[in-house]
């Protein structure tokens, strides 16, 4: 039986917070084993990092010949952090190697820095995006209007995506379930958004398909075409693993139901209005145009990051390796 139409949210319904990040584990694809890897990246700033990821068209298979490797670093202290990463040639610091300047943009935002790293002979050419553990947990919180949240979807997509396995975790048990549930609330965020640009009724392939698109519609850097659909598609196993208990959960809080008799097909019982979801999304947008231009021009360096730009776009057109 289908009944009336999906109760409307707005972007502060109390409904929201139906499902919580620690109603189900967190998902990470299988940890990276490369020890030259992580002795070059405990170079740069070891004793303040505690989890070093990989993400991006790299670890997803979708990467040009020259592309780099993306690398998240999560650190506990950028002041000690870059103390020690001025001292690492491996790194670019960009507009200037004085370790406080970039510590007190970390309180801004995540910073992102070339970098090409000896792989005990091998050089990899790495882009390495540097944030604090608290700052980390603001911006997490940033998928939707929250007062504790910062950067609306700028960091907070950039966790959506699944295509972010461990290569090290030197956290404590605290601070691994505070980074894991940071990861977990911006997942939810996105469903909320994904579900709100879906039909009322819809599968698996439709939902991950908005989902995955998101972070591009709330930051339209260059990318190659279909990237989002390309990234589904590489990552779909992956993407089925990290959805199913967050569809449990929805399904739990009757967010969503299964249709008697329809495999594989959902119906909404209460969402965000496509509109809502565009207009945060148009923002969400509007607020990456002005970081990207405007704040990380000052930890890359212009120059570094006017070289990164045109290479990004040389490969958008290539299109990933074979």
């Amino acid at each position: 039986m289908r009944a009336e139409g999906a109760r409307e949210l707005n972007l502060q319904s109390p409904e929201l917070s139906l499902v919580r990040p620690d109603s189900f584990p967190t998902y990470y694809p299988p940890k990276i084993i490369n020890l030259p890897l992580e002795r070059a990246i405990r170079r740069i700033g070891g004793s303040s990092i505690e989890r070093a990821h990989a993400y991006g068209s790299y670890v997803s298979g979708d990467a040009a010949k020259d592309s780099l490797m993306d690398i998240l670093l999560i650190v506990r202290n950028p002041w000690l952090f870059y103390e020690e990463a001025v001292a690492c040639r491996d790194i670019k610091l960009g507009t200037t190697n004085n370790p406080g300047f970039h510590a007190l943009w970390s309180y801004k935002k995540g910073s992102y820095y070339l970098a090409t790293l000896d792989l005990d002979g091998s050089r990899q050419k790495a882009k390495i995006a540097v944030i604090s553990h608290d700052e980390l947990l603001k911006h997490a919180r940033g998928g939707r209007p929250d007062p504790e949240g910062k950067g609306m979807l700028y960091q907070a997509g950039r966790l959506h995506k699944v295509a972010l396995p461990i290569i090290f975790d030197d956290t404590t048990p605290e601070e691994r379930s505070e980074i894991d549930r940071a990861v977990n609330r911006a997942r939810i965020d996105g469903m909320w958004l994904a579900l709100g640009s879906a039909s009322r009724y819809f599968d698996f392939d439709q939902l991950a398909g908005i989902y995955v698109n998101l972070s591009y519609a709330a930051d339209k850097r260059v990318e190659k075409a279909n990237k989002s659909q390309t990234l589904l598609v590489r990552s779909y196993d992956d993407y089925w693993q990290m959805f199913d208990p967050m569809l449990r959960c929805f399904e739990g809080a009757g967010i969503i139901r299964p249709l008697t008799g329809e495999p594989g097909i959902y119906e909404k019982r209460m969402s965000l209005t496509g509109e809502v979801v565009r207009q945060w999304l148009k923002k969400s947008a509007s607020h990456a145009f002005k970081v990207n231009f405007f704040q990380n021009i000052w930890t890359m360096g212009p120059l570094n990051g006017a070289l990164y730009g045109l290479a990004k776009l040389k490969r958008a057109k290539i299109g990933p390796k074979s």
